[in-house]
């Protein structure tokens, strides 16, 4: 009667597999969002401090100076 009133073993571990690959996915997108939102943010803040601190040109003389 025993194994009628507990899961089986292979359910258990359909069911832990089911949740681990949902939350591997999970992780994975958070990841990338994170990935992302740190790019977005350290984008501005060089925009930001370029701004400030426009390119000058250093030498005349140089080939690739404007």
């Amino acid at each position: 009667m025993s194994p009628m009133l507990s899961p089986g073993s292979d359910d258990i571990d359909f069911i832990d597999s089911q949740q681990l690959e949902i939350y591997s996915w999970l992780m994975v997108c958070m990841a990338i969002l994170v990935a992302l939102l740190s790019v977005v943010i350290l984008y501005y803040i060089l925009k930001s401090s370029w701004k400030k601190n426009p390119k000058r040109d250093s030498h005349p003389d140089l080939l690739d100076s404007k």
